[in-house]
Order: structure tokens, then C-alpha cells, then sequence
């Protein structure tokens, strides 16, 4: 069997002689088309040669948006150029194949002009914040940044995985988050205007910030901010303040990669915050060391664990002995 042949059994049309603009429609007139796991991985094979390098993040994102808000016909049609390569939806082709997605339909366009993906601006990179501003015109972009580091570092290692702020997300977490969010930004905005040594981790300050505000432990997060402003305008000031900028500033720091330098800043401010719930008055050391300052050592206490969402790992969903248990249970609790 050639191609053509298989292409028209398995597709109903072979792509490379779809040379003329038109969407492709049923014997009905109707335009949905039913893409099955068999025909996106029939595409992939064949008719993908133009397109970018298969990320596998993508395709992981692709599938957690799908697995909780269910496959969503956004609009967005497959195309196919004269050549009868697509130029688009390769990951979401990969998704439906490889986990054999069913009940999927599209819209199909051909006769595109060859390459016509490689001469045209691209689409705007979607973030959170634009989403977020089409329902709230009041938000501000910094806001976002530090909702962002809070969510991020609320759900490390957590398991199951919590919720961060992206595109997804954005309209679920911003109503709940946004007061301490901006909260955050309001406790470090003197701070940062009497001193512009820590204004590259500004977002962590203020994402601290925000967790301290949901937990009722301002005064202790001014009290630091203080203390550091302090030291660092004056060169003299609590040992809190002193051991904290020597930890923050040690030459190891450097080398962290420019992901883990801002978790190692966010880890080490809850560190300082312990310390000064025990001596307000910053006359207390440290008492840690840089290799010390991680995941693993604070996660056990301290407001480091408090500030993550689920620091035990606890499972969120209900595990039942057997099917029998499971209708039992739930039948208790039924609403009648």
C-alpha cells in the first residue's frame, strides 16, 4: 500500500494534494473533524517534517491542562501547507496519540502557504498577567511576578504537585492571593526605595512578604526589613541582620544556578524570620550554614514549612480498599 493510499484510509485525504485553500468538510457539509489517537499519530509520522523540536514540557503542560479542565476547542484550526506538512499542533497531536485522547474534534484548513509560519511575527507570548488584566483592570504587573514566586515556592516538591500561577491557573489563584500579593508589595516598598542592594530579589522580599501578611506575622517581616535596611546603610546592626548578609553574600552563592539563587534568598529570609520570632531584637545567630540553607533541612519546621502547601505530602484524594468500600462510602454521604 502506498502513501496516498494509507494516508486516504486511515486521514480521508492525502495532504501533499490538498494544494488548494479550502476547510475540509464531511459528505454533510459538516466541518468537525473526529482526530483520533490513530490519525494524529499518522500525521506525526508522515506529515511532520517542518515543524519544531518535540518539547516534552510542552507536551506535559498540554496534558495537565487537559486532564483537569478536559480537552477545550479553543478555536485554533490544523493547518495544512501545500506541501502537506502542518506547521502547528505537533504537541497537542503528541498528546492525543500517546495517551489516547478520544473524543477530540477540529477544524481543518488546506492549501497554506508553504513556510508561511517562518514569515509571519509570531503570536505574543500569553503570561498570567494578561490574563489575569482581562477581568481586573486594576492589576499591576509587579503584582503578578510576586503571586508568582509565592506559589512557586508554597508548592516545591509538594506531591501531589500544587497549583503555580501560569496562564491556566492565573484566574483561579489571582481572586484568592491577590490581597497578600499586593500585601507583600506594600511591606518592601519603603525598603526598597531607602536601598537598592537586594532590588534583584525584590519579587522573593515581596513574595515573603505576602506569606507573612496570609500568616498574621507582619511585624516580624518589618522587623527584619529593618534590621537588614539598617545594616546595610549603616554597615553596623543586629547579628540577625550581620550573619544574614554574610550568608547571602558568600561566594558559593554565586555559582547557584538562576533558579536556585532566588529559592536559596526566599529560604533564607524564613530562616532569619525563626530567629527573630525568638529574639526580636536580632541578638541571635544564625545558627546555620549555606549547606544547611535547603529543602530538605528546613522543610522538618520553622516558617519555611509553614509556608509550604502541603509540606507532608499528604495525598489530596481519597485512596478506598476496593470498588465495594468506595460505593459504600460514598453512598453514606450521598445528597438526597
Amino acid at each position: 500500500m502506498t502513501l496516498k493510499e494509507e494516508s486516504i484510509k486511515v486521514l480521508g485525504f492525502y495532504p501533499p494534494e490538498e494544494k488548494k485553500r479550502r476547510i475540509w468538510t464531511d459528505k454533510n457539509g459538516g466541518t468537525e473533524y473526529e482526530l483520533t489517537p490513530e490519525r494524529a499519530a499518522f500525521i506525526l509520522k508522515y506529515f511532520n517534517e517542518e515543524n519544531r523540536e518535540l518539547s516534552s514540557a510542552q507536551v506535559k503542560n498540554i496534558s495537565e491542562s487537559r486532564e483537569e479542565y478536559g480537552w477545550i476547542d479553543d478555536g485554533d484550526v490544523v493547518r495544512f501547507q501545500k506541501n502537506g506538512n502542518i506547521s502547528e499542533w505537533q504537541h497537542r497531536f503528541y498528546d492525543i496519540a500517546n495517551n489516547n485522547v478520544k473524543g477530540v474534534t477540529v477544524e481543518i484548513r488546506f492549501g497554506v502557504k508553504d513556510g508561511a509560519s517562518t514569515k509571519t511575527a509570531n503570536a505574543k507570548a500569553r503570561s498570567p498577567y494578561d490574563i489575569i488584566h482581562i477581568v481586573d483592570k486594576t492589576v499591576k504587573k509587579s503584582e503578578v511576578s510576586t503571586l508568582k514566586k509565592m506559589t512557586e515556592y508554597r508548592v516545591y516538591k509538594s506531591k501531589p504537585k500544587g497549583k503555580e500561577l501560569d496562564w491556566n491557573t492565573a484566574l483561579e489563584i489571582w481572586p484568592k492571593w491577590k490581597t497578600y500579593a499586593r500585601k507583600g508589595e506594600s511591606l518592601t516598598k519603603d525598603f526598597f526605595e531607602n536601598t537598592s542592594k537586594w532590588s534583584f530579589y525584590r519579587r522573593v522580599f515581596a513574595a515573603v512578604g505576602g506569606m507573612c501578611a496570609f500568616h498574621d506575622k507582619e511585624e516580624v517581616f518589618k522587623n527584619f526589613l529593618k534590621q537588614l535596611e539598617d545594616y546595610t546603610l549603616d554597615g553596623e546592626g543586629t547579628t540577625v541582620a550581620r550573619e544574614f548578609v554574610e550568608l547571602a553574600e558568600d561566594r558559593a552563592v554565586a555559582t547557584m544556578s538562576n533558579t536556585r539563587r532566588p529559592h536559596y534568598y526566599w529560604q533564607l529570609i524564613c530562616v532569619a524570620l525563626d530567629r527573630l520570632e525568638k529574639k526580636s531584637d536580632g541578638r541571635i545567630s544564625m545558627a546555620i550554614n549555606i549547606n544547611n540553607v535547603s529543602h530538605d533541612k528546613l522543610m522538618n519546621s520553622g516558617n519555611y514549612r509553614l509556608f509550604l502547601e502541603n509540606p507532608q505530602n499528604i495525598p489530596t484524594t481519597v485512596v478506598y480498599s476496593s470498588e465495594k468500600v468506595k460505593q459504600a462510602i460514598e453512598s453514606d454521604f450521598a445528597i438526597v
